[in-house]
């Protein structure tokens, strides 16, 4: 009679552990590097830097700068000022990044006015179409991944130093 009582003990106390490993591993969160949302868009742009007037496309805008694509590279002085015809938006920044390779640049935003951060603002996160929906899973798929996660060894999420493999698997997350 013991030996069922033991038996039960043993088998609660495994799928204890079991479930709080998993709640555990649900509290790993990779962090994020930037608190602001990039989010995509192709929008026109001019640039003005100088006398010099560039065109261009917004690829990720957001509350703090934007990525360009220019049309043609040419050398920019590091102050610019950005002008969005679409929303009547100007606003001035600094060059912090230029990738020769695809032509595009990463501009800082600097001293935006209130009303300026508002119509950045709304012109971000108010456009119509511009939240997609994301599915979710359904419990059953839910449970699956949890398990999923509790197996998959604790190596395979931070383990890697090469930099390409660890894109390539935050890609996936």
């Amino acid at each position: 009679m013991t030996g069922n009582y033991f038996s039960l003990v043993v088998f609660w106390n495994i799928y204890n552990i079991i479930i709080i490993s998993v709640a555990l591993l649900g509290l790993l969160d990779i962090p994020k590097p930037d608190i602001y949302e990039w989010l995509p868009m192709q929008q026109k742009v001019q640039l003005t830097s100088g006398e010099k007037i560039i065109w261009g496309t917004i690829t990720q805008l957001s509350e703090v700068g934007a990525e360009i694509q220019l049309k043609q590279f040419i050398a920019l002085d590091g102050a610019l000022t950005l002008a969005i015809p679409e929303v009547e938006l100007t606003l001035s920044g600094k060059l912090t990044y230029i990738n020769l390779k695809n032509s595009s640049i990463r501009v800082k935003f600097e001293s935006i006015t209130p009303h300026q951060s508002r119509r950045l603002i709304e012109f971000l996160f108010c456009r119509p179409g511009q939240w997609k929906y994301r599915n979710t899973p359904g419990e059953w798929r839910s449970l699956w991944l949890l398990f999923r996660v509790l197996f998959r060894p604790v190596i395979f999420l931070f383990g890697s130093f090469d930099k390409d493999k660890r894109k390539k698997r935050e890609a996936i997350f």
